[in-house]
């Protein structure tokens, strides 16, 4: 996926350019995981009918447990944008952090988007969640600071909008 330009335009990341690169941040994410601290997970993205083929992937980091607030991420391939798969794994994501109380009770999810990512602001709006607001060279990544789009979603709104939760 990372090797895709159209996967890191918004990304923080750099086009992978070799699968080294993609061995390392694969492993990164299972040591981060492993690590069972509640600071970051990350699930797999698979299609029901081909469990062995990855199209994306989503989790949690930034967690702060003192505020029971956590900030997500997630990216798609692009032959499965479109689809409704990353609504639906980002749904099921939200509802077993909020069920589960993973990796703490969560009363807030943030998320942060470029300011041209439409697609990404467009997932998180059909979500349920509220754009606060614009926070200005918020990040740094590929030799520039970036404004972003912060985005949230509180429980009381996921338990307001959650099918039988």
């Amino acid at each position: 996926m990372f090797s895709d330009d159209r996967v890191t335009e918004f990304y923080d990341i750099d086009t992978f350019s070799c699968v080294e690169q993609a061995i390392v941040f694969v492993e990164t994410h299972i040591r981060r995981n492993a690590a069972q601290d509640g600071s970051s997970l990350r699930w797999v993205i698979c299609l029901a009918d081909a469990p062995e083929q990855a199209i994306g992937s989503c989790g949690f980091h930034s967690t702060n447990k003192d505020f029971h607030s956590i900030e997500i991420g997630y990216e798609l391939h692009p032959d499965h944008w479109g689809k409704g798969y990353a609504f639906e794994a980002l749904s099921r994501m939200l509802s077993f952090c909020f069920l589960n109380d993973v990796p703490f009770h969560v009363n807030r999810v943030s998320a942060t988007t470029d300011l041209g990512s439409q697609k990404s602001i467009a997932l998180l709006r059909k979500l349920g969640f509220s754009e606060e607001g614009v926070l200005r060279q918020y990040g740094f990544w590929k030799d520039a600071f970036h404004d972003v789009r912060m985005f949230s979603f509180l429980r009381d709104e996921w338990e307001a909008s959650a099918p039988s939760a």
